[in-house]
C-alpha cells in the first residue's frame, strides 16, 4: 500500500482502485463495517510511516457502493500532487514513481537522474 501512495506522491498524485480488475471490470470487495474500519485503520498506519510525514487528512478513503450486491464495494484511496520537489521514501529508504500508468522502484544511477530532473524543473 505505502509504494502506490509514495509513486501517486512522487508523481502527479491519482487513485488506487480495489475491486476492479486490469480490464476495468468489476469484481468489487466483500466488506462488513468492521473491515472497512480495518482496512481505513490499516491504511492510515501505512501512510504514517512515510517519509518525511505527510498529513494524512490528505488521503482520502472512499467505499463505493456496487449495485446488485449487499456489502459489496470498490475501494477508493485518493492521492493528492505533493507540492513538494522532494521525493517520499518508506522506513526502509526505498522510493517509487508512477510511469506510464506503473509503479517503478527507483534506486542508483536512476534514482539520482530522477532527482536532478525533478530539481531543474521544479516538479
Amino acid at each position: 500500500m505505502d509504494e502506490y501512495v509514495i509513486a501517486f506522491l512522487n508523481s502527479s498524485g491519482g487513485s488506487i482502485f480495489w475491486g476492479i480488475t486490469d480490464q476495468a471490470l468489476i469484481k468489487s470487495v466483500i466488506l462488513n463495517n468492521d473491515q472497512k474500519d480495518n482496512i481505513r485503520k490499516s491504511i492510515n498506519s501505512k501512510i504514517s510511516t512515510i517519509e518525511p510525514a505527510i498529513d494524512p487528512t490528505q488521503i482520502k478513503i472512499y467505499f463505493h457502493d456496487v449495485q446488485g450486491s449487499d456489502n459489496s464495494y470498490v475501494i477508493e484511496v485518493n492521492v493528492p500532487k505533493s507540492n513538494s520537489i522532494g521525493l517520499y521514501f518508506n522506513t526502509s529508504g526505498n522510493t517509487w514513481v508512477r510511469i506510464n500508468g506503473c509503479k517503478q522502484k527507483l534506486q542508483g544511477v536512476a534514482l539520482q537522474e530522477y532527482i536532478l530532473k525533478r530539481v531543474q524543473t521544479g516538479n
